[in-house]
């Protein structure tokens, strides 16, 4: 009950940009109201192992860090943010979350230097909608807001650097991926990665990328479930049902599981391949 209450707000929250923006600000001083979306409680069943590593691209101020945590505690993580603004958030994560790490960079198929647009809504930065494509964060916001309030945002550049994470060479077992339109790009540059270690991944849906997210798949040896919170197991994805969600504008994430690894996950096996 307390889980559903605490989504709920969260969905009016959404509506209301000021004080969405300030409980937000709050949010990691208060690790019991985490992790702060739904989708993020399918992740304990694919951390699995007694010690693992997640990595965690697009990591904002470290909040994504915190919510897993509260769902594991042997796992190290490894986030990614290209922001230099959140720098401090997650240095001070360093030293009060354990087994924690960052990389300030952006993740891409390939190194370049791209600038990183930042929307501002009267006096205030929504930074967790930064993305690389600014059409992107006008279809990501319309979810939440009204029309008038899309026309008043305005938009901050920050030269970005980008790398394909491959060059890290880490073995991680789950990867979420919640860049704003670049996840098929970030896969494209974990695909070495991805080959060598057969991780679970955690990106967010969207119609534009599904196409890519279906061929990755079908050439990977993967395939795409959802994530049932309230019944706390996975299923088959659809398509229409996803249609459904946006039309509630309501955030949602899919899996990408690899084939071998269904047997291991709560599921229910109709539709599941």
């Amino acid at each position: 009950m307390m889980k559903k209450m605490k989504f709920a707000c969260e969905r009016w929250l959404n509506r209301h940009p000021w004080l969405r923006h300030r409980i937000r600000q709050i949010l990691p001083f208060f690790p019991w109201l985490l992790p702060h979306h739904q989708s993020f409680y399918g992740l304990k069943h694919l951390a699995q192992k007694p010690q693992g590593l997640f990595l965690d691209v697009g990591a904002n101020d470290g909040i994504s860090a915190l919510g897993f945590r509260q769902l594991n505690s042997s796992y190290r993580i490894i986030s990614i943010e290209p922001n230099p603004i959140h720098e401090p958030s997650l240095k001070r994560l360093t030293k009060n979350l354990k087994n924690f790490s960052y990389v300030l960079a952006g993740a891409g198929r390939q190194r370049a230097r791209i600038p990183l647009i930042v929307p501002q809504y009267k006096n205030l930065q929504f930074t967790t909608a930064a993305s690389f494509y600014p059409q992107v964060i006008r279809e990501n916001l319309a979810k939440e807001w009204s029309t008038e309030m899309i026309q008043t945002i305005r938009f901050s550049q920050c030269p970005i650097d980008v790398i394909p994470l491959d060059e890290l060479n880490l073995n991680p077992d789950v990867i979420k991926i919640d860049t704003e339109g670049s996840d098929f790009e970030v896969i494209c540059g974990l695909k070495q990665t991805i080959e060598r270690c057969r991780p679970f991944l955690m990106v967010e849906y969207s119609p534009a990328l599904l196409k890519a997210y279906q061929g990755f798949c079908q050439s990977e040896g993967y395939t795409i479930l959802e994530y049932d919170f309230h019944k706390d197991f996975f299923v088959a994805f659809t398509e229409s049902a996803q249609k459904a969600v946006g039309d509630e504008r309501v955030v949602h994430n899919i899996f990408l599981i690899p084939k071998e690894k269904i047997s291991l996950i709560p599921k229910k096996s109709h539709g599941i391949k």
